[in-house]
């Protein structure tokens, strides 16, 4: 199973910019290994909140 420090760990490798999970957000342009409360949009509910699953955002590549 793939989980939150798993994708940290391989942000730079798989040109991740940010995931949040439960409620928490990490960012490769903020202090590199630390996650921060992530603030969802009302209607706050799980699934806006990341409690349910895991939300990864990656950086725009070129293609072949």
């Amino acid at each position: 199973m793939v989980t939150g420090a798993w994708l940290v760990a391989h942000a730079e490798d798989l040109d991740i910019h940010y995931v949040i999970l439960d409620a928490q957000f990490w960012s490769a342009h903020i202090a590199r290994g630390q996650w921060h409360e992530y603030e969802a949009p009302a209607p706050a509910n799980e699934i806006l909140r990341h409690l349910d699953h895991v939300h990864v955002d990656v950086r725009g590549g070129t293609s072949s």
